[in-house]
């Protein structure tokens, strides 16, 4: 090997984002085990949205819209207490750890930066479980999220998981009239998180992961367009069913 080979071999590849392949394989190491354990926790989270009573007897176009337009606001109501700004690390629900930096690397600056300050934002809403499921349910079910099909009959099972909501809150809260306007609050501003979180799941790492997690690559489908609206994501959904 002469030296001009040898001094070319010792320089590190860089793409063309000026990333070494060092931080490049790391990059799609994390993405690839993040999107396993998003693959494994979407399969539980619809086999819950098809026992919330009612679930199934609306259209079947209607239920995919409503499952792929809250499933990432629906898992961050069960993991931002595991947010932790002064250490910089977030334990997810299944155990696992990563540090600030590690999800930079998969979700980018924007995301990471928002989801720490939406988990500090969401550290006051202190609910039991029973009242966590039920406020989960709400979110699944927002009507305004999607064209749907039979908006009416969202709508009224929508209101229906409100009301018990607002049942369960009067029976362990009696009098306190501040919690419900609290948790509706903590809802509209995680639909800020959507969209950001949805632009991350399309980033140029994610795309060869997506293919080998197929329920994934159908949350994130280029035919959902999540789009910002008045400071909040919306949905318009796509033709893929449950």
């Amino acid at each position: 090997m002469s030296p001009e080979t040898r001094k070319r071999s010792m320089i590190p590849y860089v793409d063309s984002n000026g990333q070494p392949e060092s931080v490049i394989s790391e990059r799609v190491t994390l993405t690839v085990q993040d999107a396993q354990m998003t693959e494994k926790w979407l399969r539980n989270y619809i086999n819950f949205a098809k026992n919330v009573p009612g679930f199934k007897d609306l259209a079947l176009s209607d239920q995919a819209s409503l499952v792929r337009g809250t499933w990432f606001e629906f898992w961050f109501l069960g993991a931002y207490k595991g947010y932790s700004s002064e250490l910089h690390v977030v334990t997810y629900p299944n155990g696992r750890c990563f540090h600030e930096e590690e999800i930079i690397k998969v979700f980018g600056q924007e995301y990471t930066d928002f989801s720490f300050y939406l988990s500090d934002r969401m550290s006051d809403l202190e609910v039991t479980p029973e009242e966590m499921v039920l406020i989960k349910t709400v979110c699944l079910t927002f009507p305004d999220r999607s064209n749907l099909e039979n908006k009416e009959a969202v709508e009224k099972m929508h209101w229906l998981l409100v009301n018990c909501l607002l049942h369960t809150l009067e029976k362990n809260r009696p009098g306190d009239s501040t919690i419900f306007p609290i948790i509706v609050g903590k809802l509209v501003e995680l639909r800020s998180l959507t969209d950001k979180a949805m632009r991350a799941h399309r980033g140029a790492v994610f795309q060869d992961v997506l293919k080998e997690n197929p329920l994934l690559c159908e949350m994130v489908d280029t035919k959902t367009q999540y789009v910002e609206v008045s400071g909040h994501s919306k949905l318009r959904s796509g033709s893929t069913g449950l």
